[in-house]
């Protein structure tokens, strides 16, 4: 019945995590609006499909089968009733920088900290001095991860599955006469 304007709302929280993904304090509150506003499309969902014969037992099975789902779940249950929810900010940087040497020759050796040797690069002097090529800026890249999640999947696209699961049950429920929507 309102499953619509829930799913709505939790995809504007869902932006504006997009949005905010470097201020962790403006990203977790997004984040708990999302997990509040998704959990309601389901409770909607659920409370409208417990009045069709069949109802309560197509809901069940359709959240069951997906561990997004049970995820989002306790994370949403863990927000408003235990604690705030936990991120992990990862921070990426990738920096280039230009190396001009005055030698005949170079050679370059990357290790790793344990002294393991990743990579060399070794040349000869060309017969003309080239120009060094221009800096190029840094590039930092932001992301966040639950620790108790099990797969690669960063924050942004768990909720990204998530949002698509919930529409998923939400069409399936439409499209079988239980769910109004």
């Amino acid at each position: 019945m309102h499953e619509s304007e829930k799913i709505e709302e939790a995809q504007y929280f869902y932006d504006q995590m997009k949005r905010s993904d470097s201020d962790l304090k403006t990203f977790k509150f997004n984040l708990s609006a999302f997990l509040s506003a998704a959990r309601s499309a389901l409770q909607f969902a659920l409370e409208e499909s417990k009045s069709k014969a069949g109802g309560q037992a197509w809901f069940d099975s359709s959240v069951s089968h997906s561990q997004v789902i049970s995820f989002f779940k306790d994370k949403r249950d863990i927000n408003i009733h235990s604690s705030p929810v936990s991120v992990n900010k990862n921070i990426g940087i990738m920096a280039h920088d230009t190396i001009t040497t005055i030698s005949d020759s170079i050679k370059i050796v990357v290790s790793d900290a344990q002294g393991s040797v990743k990579n060399i690069h070794s040349s000869e002097p060309e017969s003309t001095p080239s120009e060094p090529p221009e800096d190029e800026p840094p590039v930092v890249t932001v992301t966040h991860r639950f620790d108790d999640w099990p797969g690669n999947e960063n924050v942004l696209q768990l909720c990204a599955q998530y949002l698509n699961e919930v529409r998923r049950i939400m069409a399936d429920g439409s499209n079988i006469g239980i769910l109004s929507q």
